[in-house]
């Protein structure tokens, strides 16, 4: 199997437990980041790497019913628990695919949001400039994790061969190479709970 397809057979069979991991606790702190720390996000929004919906609620609560949020996950398994969940959400599609080749047309985002999946790229910069295609001028790509790049590491690394070699350089590595591909890094920041990254998309 290739790297890729080993990363979706990975999150395929995470699906079915993947809501266990202290969810509640987890989606408070997401609140909290995402309405006292990043700016103000636009909407349509592509969540990247989207798993079971966690995004869902909490953007739609914080920018108050958006026009439109993606969800974007290569496991269909995951795709499948968060469209069972929030069905009822007109304003809310799945898509099955790939970050490193999106399918939409350029500028068809004013929000690019990547939580907890930035080290799964097997090629990081080449998602990030599709990201920086698909997004309007000035738009925002928000990077998070709720944790440092250390801790995440080594997580991946008892995780099994699937992951194990998904490592996460620090923020000052990564702003660095995000700013290279024609973003300006509004914010960041890493500490051992927390791994941010904003960056607006300069404009033409």
């Amino acid at each position: 199997m290739t790297e890729l397809e080993i990363t979706k057979h990975f999150f395929d069979e995470k699906a079915e437990i993947w809501d266990s991991h202290d969810r509640m606790q987890m989606e408070e702190r997401l609140r909290r980041i995402l309405s006292k720390i990043i700016p103000e996000l636009n909407s349509p929004i592509l969540d990247v790497g989207s798993g079971t919906g966690i995004l869902i609620s909490i953007l739609d609560n914080i920018l108050n019913n958006p026009d439109q949020i993606i969800e974007l996950d290569i496991s269909r398994n995951m795709l499948n628990k968060a469209s069972q969940k929030y069905q009822y959400k007109d304003n809310v599609k799945f898509v099955q695919s790939d970050g490193h080749l999106l399918p939409f047309p350029q500028k068809s985002f004013a929000s690019v949001v990547c939580f907890a999946v930035y080290p799964h790229f097997h090629s990081p910069m080449k998602a990030v400039q599709e990201f920086h295609r698909v997004l309007s001028d000035q738009g925002i790509l928000i990077i998070l994790h709720l944790m440092g790049h250390r801790e995440l590491n080594a997580i991946h690394e008892k995780a099994g061969s699937a992951v194990c070699r998904h490592t996460l350089q620090p923020v000052s590595v990564v702003s660095k190479q995000i700013a290279e591909q024609s973003f300006n890094i509004i914010d960041s920041r890493e500490q051992e709970d927390l791994y941010l990254i904003v960056a607006q998309k300069q404009a033409n």
